[in-house]
């Protein structure tokens, strides 16, 4: 995907980029210009890494969904900019392990972590 794809959409408040093909990652600078958005869906792709700075711009993210992916662990610092977030669905992952600080500043009213291989 181009990084320019949502360069001049401030306005934007939902994307959602379920069911394609964005393999292993996607560029950090894909996101850093759609501070109004509330609402980003990653699901069913084949997204192996999400990095640290990935969500910095997002504020005002309240609903995550990155299930059906291959994530297998979560950067501490992953969620730290989302503090507006309030519904997080990584099910269907391949997540083995989870550490308490991984969700410390998080608000979530709902988290969803089944099908993964959490121990």
């Amino acid at each position: 995907i181009d990084t320019n794809l949502f360069k001049n959409l401030v306005n934007l408040q939902r994307i959602d980029l379920s069911n394609n093909k964005l393999i292993n990652r996607i560029d950090n600078k894909l996101f850093e210009n759609v501070a109004n958005l509330q609402f980003l869906s990653l699901s069913n792709n084949q997204l192996k890494e999400v990095s640290g700075d990935f969500f910095k711009s997002m504020k005002d993210l309240r609903i995550l969904n990155l299930d059906k992916n291959s994530v297998s662990q979560i950067d501490s610092s992953l969620f730290k900019y989302l503090i507006s977030l309030r519904f997080l669905d990584l099910n269907s992952n391949n997540l083995t392990h989870i550490e308490e600080f991984d969700f410390y500043c998080l608000k979530l009213t709902y988290l969803n972590l089944c099908m993964n291989e959490l121990v």
